[in-house]
């Protein structure tokens, strides 16, 4: 996969933002021209922020279209109303953010034999991010994240007392079967995002809801998770694999804002009723496992692009 920022130019009309993602023939500091429509959105194309999969605003089917003649390539993405949107908005209307960059995997290309420049006949296009003023000659083809590792997946007992330090003097808590319901449904709306990390790099996610690269849900009495297509080539995934390679077992949690809870202190234990879900924690747990389910490595779980919530 490759990244490529052409002159590009974004306007917003409303919350209508229109852009050329590629003007066909112009030939970049790589020694690179695209033939007439030889970019190809594919499936779900995406539009981001600055090729940030966290960050994605809109897709073919929810908003964006692309329209092509032999001289360019144009998107137009309506956005919805929520505060990501907001932001992107603003960074277009202020200028911070002109420009289109397109994310392509190559099928078809050649070398012109005179000047060895590549000719790029067909490239599969499954997300254009917002970016910074882009100058073309200053462009760039970078590589985009390859997959680490095994399919994911994994599982936290609901309703039942699970071991748990998060709160003084709490040695469990108690997740009420459809403590997660109402988050759960927002995800499915798209309105919500869960996403998957590792114990102290919530900011660094592995997966999350908003592009399809995990599936969350309720299956048989849990809240099961799975990434299908392996974790990004990042620094947080290669620690974590490297620790499960020397052995090291993980659990899952769950994490959601305490000021969205509603739940109670009985005994020693945490009872939650109601929370918004917002992030999968892949733990080390040391001392006491009650109830803390394995995470598993391996096996393919069903998943889809457009679907991020389990539904039985």
């Amino acid at each position: 996969m490759e990244r490529w920022v052409g002159r590009t130019e974004l306007r917003a009309e409303g919350r209508t933002v229109h852009g050329i993602v590629a003007r066909y023939g112009d030939i970049g500091d790589r020694r690179e021209r695209f033939a007439p429509r030889s970019l190809v959105p594919v499936g779900h194309t995406w539009l981001d922020i600055g090729h940030d999969q966290s960050r994605i605003l809109t897709w073919v089917g929810a908003g964006l279209s692309f329209e092509h003649t032999d001289a360019e390539l144009r998107m137009s993405a309506k956005l919805p109303r929520n505060p990501l949107a907001d932001f992107a908005l603003g960074e277009i209307r202020s200028g911070r953010r002109r420009g289109i960059s397109v994310e392509m995997k190559v099928r078809n290309e050649y070398r012109e034999p005179q000047t060895d420049l590549r000719v790029i006949l067909r490239a599969e296009l499954p997300g254009v991010g917002l970016v910074a003023a882009p100058s073309f000659p200053d462009s760039k083809v970078l590589e985009l994240r390859r997959k680490l590792g095994p399919p994911v997946s994994g599982r936290l007992a609901l309703d039942e007392s699970v071991s748990c330090r998060c709160r003084d003097g709490c040695e469990t808590v108690r997740i009420r079967t459809d403590a997660f319901t109402s988050a759960l449904e927002a995800v499915e709306r798209g309105d919500r995002a869960v996403s998957l990390f590792t114990t102290g790099n919530y900011g660094t996610p592995l997966a999350t809801t908003s592009n399809g690269s995990l599936m969350v849900g309720m299956r048989s009495g849990a809240l099961s998770w799975a990434v299908g297509d392996g974790l990004p080539d990042m620094q947080v995934a290669r620690d974590f694999l490297a620790q499960r390679a020397a052995g090291q077992p993980f659990v899952t949690r769950a994490y959601w804002p305490r000021d969205t809870e509603v739940a109670e202190k009985i005994g020693t234990e945490l009872v939650v009723s109601s929370a918004a879900l917002a992030g999968i924690e892949i733990a080390v747990v040391s001392g006491e496992m009650k109830n803390l389910l394995p995470v598993t490595f391996g096996a393919e779980e069903r998943r889809s692009r457009r679907r991020k919530v389990w539904t039985l």
